[in-house]
């Protein structure tokens, strides 16, 4: 028989400072404060903030209690009016509610070397924020219907994944495709205007950058750079976000230069920070992040940070990041904020030869 909590010292007064993790399975809710694990119900979760004490702090996952219960979907426990119920009786009560991303879960398993079941999940998120207290937690925000912002961003993640989506299966210098097309008349400015570490991240490092041979016909001299070496598929996404639609012209698909992406309530080419949240998803809360996403997080981020590991002496092949030691972990850290810079400085180099 499953335990159930009860008034007991768990949810005394004296919690100031205590921190619990709930997670929740399809009938019970496991709460756990670092000692045991116990069952309540999901009726009971809605007490919490006014049985904890002031000063506790609650860590669920953003898919549980930051997403309403809707009609078509009802994976979620609560509904809009519960969950903003709760966050007032939260902020009444003293209480302080952090939202955990559900896409690092795996890690916080991994870290706690747990296998994935309803009972281990909580202590898994538990042990990872108590030795890693600065891992990234949303607020919870009672506005659940999506900014205009938002909205016009998602519309333009869509466009991008057509075009990436093309010009993966036609190749990114595709005489049909105006984005390949620039980058090529445009490669020599960008390599000039990148760092040293950008150069790196896109790979115009590699012994295969440039020409070995000069070609008369092409107009290439030895020592060019040759586009189709350097690292396009992490190029070409940070050019599409700005430039560029995917059209039917009758017999065949076509990316046209028809002007640039310019938001609504500008007039202008998007902010990088609008660009890395709605349209990259450069954080863990996303669900359907975008091929956009994939092509820079999934299979650009992962090679480069092992390789300048490796260049320090760590090893950080064939392991999860829950699986890092702490030092590689910092290595992973830190190679991570480079790349993603790397990432925003092409935005602007290239947001400002578009401009």
């Amino acid at each position: 028989m499953e335990n159930t909590v009860v008034q007991d010292d768990l949810f005394a007064s004296n919690n100031n400072g205590r921190v619990f993790t709930l997670d929740f399975g399809q009938k019970k809710t496991r709460i756990y404060d670092g000692k045991a694990v116990r069952t309540i119900s999901h009726e009971e979760v809605l007490d919490l903030p006014k049985t904890l004490g002031v000063g506790a702090t609650l860590i669920v996952e953003d898919s549980h209690m930051g997403v309403p219960r809707t009609e078509k979907s009802l994976a979620q426990p609560y509904t809009k009016t519960e969950l903003q119920n709760f966050y007032n009786d939260c902020s009444i009560n003293g209480i302080t509610l952090k939202l955990f991303p559900q896409k690092s879960c795996p890690r916080a398993l991994a870290y706690s070397n747990l296998e994935k079941k309803d009972e281990n999940d909580p202590i898994a998120i538990y042990n990872l924020y108590r030795d890693f207290p600065d891992i990234s937690m949303k607020k919870p925000d009672p506005n659940f219907d999506l900014s205009a912002a938002a909205q016009e961003g998602r519309k333009r993640k869509y466009e991008v994944n057509s075009m990436i989506n093309f010009a993966r299966r036609n190749g990114y210098y595709n005489e049909h495709d105006a984005n390949g097309q620039w980058i090529i008349e445009n490669i020599n400015e960008i390599h000039d205007s990148l760092s040293d570490i950008g150069k790196s991240v896109f790979g115009f490092f590699k012994e295969t950058a440039r020409h070995k041979r000069p070609n008369k016909n092409r107009n290439i001299k030895k020592g060019d750079i040759n586009e189709k070496n350097i690292n396009i598929a992490q190029i070409y996404p940070i050019l599409a976000s700005m430039r560029g639609h995917l059209v039917d012209m009758g017999n065949d698909l076509f990316i046209v230069d028809d002007g640039l992406f310019l938001r609504e309530a500008t007039g202008q080419l998007p902010s990088w920070k609008f660009t890395q949240r709605f349209v990259f998803h450069m954080s863990p809360y996303h669900l359907k992040g975008g091929v956009a996403r994939s092509n820079l997080y999934h299979w650009g981020a992962p090679k480069w940070i092992k390789e300048q590991a490796k260049e320090e002496g760590f090893d950080l092949d064939g392991k999860k990041r829950g699986q890092f030691t702490a030092e590689e972990d910092a290595v992973f850290l830190k190679y991570r904020r480079q790349y993603c810079n790397a990432i925003k400085e092409l935005y602007n180099i290239m947001k400002g030869m578009l401009e």
